[in-house]
């Protein structure tokens, strides 16, 4: 004689636990890799904030260096017009405005001599 057992009742639990394999293997399949990723962006980052730390006061310096070497471009052209006019015209107007640039253009050649001594 065949015994029918009710739908709604469950198997009886086993002794053993249960393990879900294919769940735990799923988790360390995916979590390894993102811990790995995450350590390489922690270094990433580190490494760029500090070449940005280590290079940003060079470049400040360039940059001023380099507004200091157009200055002295234009105060050279000033000077170089000036004594060409007072010569030609005879002027003394352009020599007075020769006379007023020669300080300004000692007072960046001296910045510039201040900020790289090399040069």
């Amino acid at each position: 004689m065949v015994s029918f057992r009710p739908l709604f009742l469950k198997p009886a639990p086993s002794s053993q636990p249960q393990r879900k394999v294919a769940g735990s293997r799923l988790a360390l399949a995916i979590s390894f890799p993102l811990g790995i990723s995450s350590l390489l962006f922690a270094v990433s980052a580190g490494s760029v904030a500090r070449t940005y730390f280590e290079f940003e006061p060079a470049i400040s310096r360039q940059f001023t260096l380099q507004n200091l070497s157009d200055q002295v471009i234009y105060l050279d052209e000033v000077l170089t017009m000036s004594a060409r006019m007072a010569a030609a015209s005879g002027d003394l107007s352009w020599e007075e405005r020769y006379n007023i640039h020669v300080p300004q253009l000692d007072e960046v050649l001296a910045e510039i001599q201040q900020l790289d001594p090399a040069s």
